[in-house]
């Protein structure tokens, strides 16, 4: 098994992981073929390649929304997960890139 680390730099971890760390549990039941460790602003996944690739991939999407909208709600994290599409707030709106947002 190979690893990746990520370090969650500029992000507080408390926003990422979740409170109880509900949004790294959600990340874990997502990929249960990777193991996902954290500690502290570090997270170590390990497994096969492109397990883990996409599930950085995930990660990555989930620090860009943080760094944009300062939040993410658990909702969020898992309808991204599932269905790899970026859902902004309640309301339902599901991004679609950068300058269209579809109601």
């Amino acid at each position: 098994m190979n690893e990746t680390i990520i370090h969650l730099e500029g992000i507080n971890p408390v926003d990422f992981y979740g409170i109880n760390n509900a949004k790294l549990e959600i990340l874990k039941r997502s990929y249960p073929e990777v193991k996902i460790s954290a500690r502290g602003s570090a997270i170590k996944l390990l497994g096969n390649k492109k397990d883990r690739d996409d599930l950085e991939e995930k990660i990555k999407q989930i620090i860009q929304l943080l760094e944009r909208f300062g939040k993410v709600s658990d909702t969020t994290v898992e309808n991204l997960c599932n269905t790899g599409e970026e859902v902004v707030g309640n309301f339902g709106l599901v991004e679609m890139n950068e300058d269209v947002i579809v109601y």
